[in-house]
């Protein structure tokens, strides 16, 4: 059996341009209750562009595994996704 990851997921393959913190709360939220989500952004740039990777946690822990085992290495706008 799996074991339950507590605290934050990271999520890299990110879109670096076109993607925003609602779109990854969207993304994880039939997992469960999201807590909080953010998309690591590249400040020098302008306009700041995203790192292509962010981190993700759930209100409850349990839904951590649920979204590695949903998500990990699946498609989101043409990305491939790694959860972990």
């Amino acid at each position: 059996e799996a074991e339950i990851c507590a605290g934050e997921l990271f999520v890299g393959g990110l879109q670096r341009r076109r993607y925003s913190n609602e779109q990854l709360r969207n993304a994880f939220a039939k997992y469960g209750e999201v807590k909080d989500c953010r998309i690591i952004m590249d400040m020098t740039r302008s306009p700041p562009v995203s790192r292509g990777y962010g981190f993700v946690s759930f209100a409850d822990p349990r839904d951590n595994l649920k979204a590695v085992q949903g998500l990990d290495g699946k498609r989101l706008s043409g990305r491939i996704l790694r959860v972990t």
